[in-house]
């Protein structure tokens, strides 16, 4: 019985172990960043440079990845040329895995078309929230639409400006009104919220 506990307690530490080792992906101006995502795994961070503009959209494909902006200006991700029939800019939709942290995304300038979503997280029910933090998203239908579980995501020190709606979310019993972190924000120009 004592040779089980043992062995069980090793294997559990050989996993955590395996599971910290994260890598880093950089990406430059030219190149995708949903090239870079497609190839990632759970716990990768993203770094895109200062002077990118990214004519896509992208999606984190349900892994839990940080990816951020390394230097100013802010990379610019124009949601203009994204799929028309999806409408998202980048789209957060987290499958749920515990023993995994959640995504993150900071450090950009998002803009698109006036009928587009620039953030959308959903299906977040971790121990520690999905996070989307200094970003400034502009000219949007919707600057963030957050769907269930939004208890577990925190959206701080953002500036949403010129949007149709700030924020946005679903009407749940379980998802009313604003995320418990929705705190330094600065919101204005925006038709609602």
């Amino acid at each position: 019985m004592k040779i089980k506990k043992i062995v069980l307690i090793a294997l559990s530490i050989v996993v955590f172990a395996l599971q910290s080792f994260a890598d880093t992906w950089h990406v430059y101006n030219g190149a995708s960043i949903q090239d870079v995502i497609d190839i990632a795994s759970n716990g990768d961070i993203i770094h895109v440079y200062s002077y990118y503009t990214g004519y896509e959209g992208f999606d984190f494909d349900g892994k839990s990845l940080e990816i951020c902006c390394e230097g100013y200006p802010r990379p610019i991700i124009n949601g203009d040329l994204s799929s028309p029939s999806l409408g998202i800019v980048i789209d957060m939709t987290y499958i749920d895995n515990p023993s995994v942290a959640p995504p993150k995304l900071h450090g950009f300038k998002i803009i698109g078309s006036s009928t587009a979503i620039g953030v959308k997280l959903t299906n977040f029910d971790g121990l520690s929230p999905a996070k989307i933090y200094n970003n400034v998203i502009d000219g949007l239908g919707t600057a963030i639409y957050v769907g269930d579980n939004q208890k577990r995501i925190e959206i701080t020190l953002n500036e949403l400006l010129n949007n149709d709606y700030a924020y946005y979310s679903i009407e749940t019993s379980a998802n009313q009104g604003f995320p418990d972190y929705f705190h330094y924000n600065i919101v204005y120009d925006n038709d609602y919220g």
